[in-house]
């Protein structure tokens, strides 16, 4: 059981849902549209809960990408199969950017490991680099897409 403070909820947990759904409006080259938010907004909400039940990490990880893909599917009527497999690349994603700035926190500023996974105000104030890379590679991907189709960005 991970203990969140409520800050977390706001600051972490519902913008890293938001911006996860739309990276997976990018990855299949989908306008933006406002139902994003809904969208995020549950998902965020969704994770908050589940990472406070008494469950190993991985089953967590398991239960978010459900419920991205549900999300997806009923909410942003995005097709099934392509919810699934953008969602996991969205998640991959993640995880990279997460480990890129841990690896920067650590090896280059010097800060312990400890205090970026402590889930204090700090850590989720650590957390926002990763999250604003996400978004660049979103972007980025969105952009490719779009100059591979002859429509540039």
């Amino acid at each position: 059981m991970l203990r969140l403070p409520i800050l977390a909820l706001f600051l972490r947990t519902i913008p890293e849902g938001i911006i996860l759904v739309s990276v997976v409006y990018m990855i299949l080259n989908k306008p933006l549209e406002k139902k994003i938010c809904i969208a995020g907004g549950l998902l965020g909400i969704a994770t908050y809960v589940i990472r406070m039940f008494p469950i190993h990490f991985g089953v967590h990880l398991i239960l978010i990408l459900i419920i991205v893909i549900f999300l997806l599917n009923k909410i942003n009527h995005i097709d099934f199969y392509k919810a699934v497999t953008a969602s996991i690349v969205s998640f991959i994603l993640i995880v990279i950017c997460e480990s890129i700035t841990i690896i920067f926190y650590v090896n280059i500023l010097g800060i312990s490991t400890e205090k970026i996974l402590n889930q204090s105000l700090s850590s989720i104030l650590l957390g926002m680099p990763s999250l604003l890379l996400l978004i660049c590679i979103g972007v980025t991907i969105k952009s490719l897409r779009r100059y591979k189709q002859g429509r540039v960005y």
